[in-house]
């Protein structure tokens, strides 16, 4: 009788608890015939991450000055003519602030894919083909969350002009014309 009422708060107990599932990183499956394809381009493969790595390299700084400069230089000084003229600025203020948290994901994302393309390309792709799939696997993922951020800010920065005009058009409606 013991062992049946054991048996039955064992069974309710585990029938009541809650689910957990552990999940360790994926095992990419790569055919024989995919490592030979890897192996037979590695070169070129490498050559292409080098060129891209270079490209993305320029282009996160160019980017990075231009977001920062459009903070910095254009969003900020608005700001602060809004508040001196009194008008209604808090919507610009809160992009502006958006905007500096999204150059601060941009800079860690970027940073983040740098680390993943240079291990990558540290990656003997003739003798670890399935290693050297799973970091391109990785920077690519990390290259898309750069995107990402990139269209992110993108989308600031045009509604951020967009509550200017607004801003315009209200600070003309109370002068009496529009200008």
């Amino acid at each position: 009788m013991k062992r049946v009422c054991i048996l039955l708060v064992l069974a309710i107990s585990v029938m009541i608890s809650p689910q957990v599932r552990a999940e360790g990183p994926q095992v990419v499956v790569i055919s024989s015939a995919q490592l030979a394809l890897i192996r037979a381009n590695c070169t070129s493969v490498r050559s292409s991450l080098q060129r891209l790595h270079a490209n993305d390299a320029l282009a996160r700084v160019n980017l990075g000055r231009e977001y920062e400069t459009i903070s910095s230089k254009l969003m900020a000084p608005m700001n602060s003519r809004i508040a001196l003229n009194k008008l209604d600025g808090v919507a610009a203020a809160k992009t502006t602030v958006e905007l500096d948290r999204e150059l601060a994901t941009f800079r860690s994302s970027y940073q983040r894919y740098e680390e993943s393309i240079t291990k990558t390309l540290e990656i003997d792709c003739q003798e670890r083909p399935v290693d050297f799939y799973q970091a391109i696997e990785s920077a690519r993922m990390y290259r898309a969350e750069v995107r990402q951020t990139v269209t992110k800010m993108s989308d600031l920065t045009k509604k951020y002009r967009a509550q200017i005009d607004a801003i315009r058009q209200s600070g003309a409606k109370k002068q009496g014309g529009v200008k």
